[in-house]
């Protein structure tokens, strides 16, 4: 069954994402309709756990 094993894996990923959010290592964050007028879930990350944050400017070293 196919169909039911994907259903599982599903209800198990949410429950991770969940878990995360409880413990504070994710934030849902809203984002625009899909294309069947559902928003599609998102998620930001704590910015402690990647080393800042996303919006930051990227620094390129400098030629040597």
């Amino acid at each position: 069954m196919p169909g039911g094993r994907r259903t599982c894996t599903n209800l198990r990923t949410l429950q991770v994402i969940q878990s995360l959010e409880r413990a504070g290592f994710l934030r849902k964050v809203a984002a625009a309709p899909g294309i069947n007028g559902r928003p599609p879930p998102r998620w930001d990350v704590h910015p402690v756990l990647i080393g800042g944050s996303l919006a930051e400017i990227a620094e390129i070293p400098p030629p040597r």
